[in-house]
């Protein structure tokens, strides 16, 4: 099991204003780091590197199971690009929540349908799907959790990311 942070991921241009500054690169979080709370019956699952940046992912969230990434660390308040990445062959849904409070109550993520990633939206090249979404964080610890409906099924999780969007002391 990887620890709860590691860094690397991607940079992402988000404005087409040329004269605004780039944010700063994202900060990458497991889903399956030993410090987030995975509700009984979810499980940790090798899954080829290839396609899970740790080799690892975590399935079974389903039947209001959830999964809740512990020990998220801003240093600065402000507007943030929160990526979740995942796997799923049909579409899901599922409850976003940041510190408990809902933010997206029923994420939409698609499934890949067995087609090639350069056919389907939302998937990159390594087969994960991923979905945005921005929110608003203050200095300190938080937490994010993806949680299924009582009757349904949410996607497999890989990682997220969080991008800062706002320049520091602005």
């Amino acid at each position: 099991i990887l620890p709860c942070l590691s860094g690397g991921g991607f940079l992402v241009q988000v404005t087409p204003d040329a004269n605004l500054p780039v944010p700063a690169s994202p900060v990458t979080y497991e889903a399956e780091a030993s410090c987030n709370t995975l509700s009984p019956g979810v499980r940790r699952e090798n899954f080829s590197s290839l396609h899970a940046s740790g080799g690892v992912q975590v399935n079974e969230i389903g039947l209001g199971r959830s999964l809740q990434w512990n020990g998220i660390r801003v240093a600065h308040e402000g507007d943030y690009l929160l990526t979740l990445y995942y796997s799923t062959k049909d579409d899901r849904q599922a409850t976003l929540l940041v510190d408990g409070e809902v933010v997206e109550q029923q994420a939409r993520f698609y499934g890949n349908g067995g087609y090639p990633s350069s056919q389907t939206r939302s998937f990159g090249a390594d087969g994960m799907g991923f979905h945005h979404l921005v929110v608003h964080l203050g200095v300190g610890r938080h937490s994010v959790s993806v949680q299924s409906a009582a009757d349904g099924w949410a996607p497999n999780f890989d990682r997220l990311t969080l991008t800062p969007l706002t320049s520091e002391g602005k």
